[in-house]
């Protein structure tokens, strides 16, 4: 009975750590995988009743760099973000949350379309 009672704070917070503050799977920093060298793609999200909003940064390779504004919504397993880039571009991004990962497709204004995969850090 003792290893039970010392086990359950364990088990609650190993939970917590892997599903982000409360339980709340959208909230956190997203990575994409860097799949070229010197290219990199990060989100910093909140999440309030619903309301998804945050900032970020990215680098293309031997290209320009800046950040992010990020707003939208959350309703699990489904995120619906606007993505407002410093260089005035702006990109939908409708995603799907399942372990850790996000997955979907980013739809500029220009309509066009780039999937990207972010990974919990």
């Amino acid at each position: 009975m003792r290893i039970r009672t010392l086990l359950l704070p364990l088990i609650a917070a190993t939970t917590l750590a892997c599903t982000g503050p409360a339980g709340n799977e959208i909230e956190g920093t997203w990575r994409a995988p860097n799949q070229v060298p010197g290219a990199s793609f990060t989100l910093n999200l909140s999440e309030r009743a619903g309301s998804v909003s945050g900032t970020g940064a990215y680098s293309i390779e031997a290209g320009q760099s800046g950040t992010i504004v990020v707003a939208g919504g959350y309703t699990a397993p489904k995120a619906n973000l606007t993505f407002n880039y410093s260089d005035g571009r702006s990109a939908t991004y409708v995603a799907t949350l399942d372990s850790g990962r996000m997955a979907g497709v980013e739809t500029f204004g220009d309509g066009t379309t780039d999937s990207l995969v972010l990974n919990r850090q």
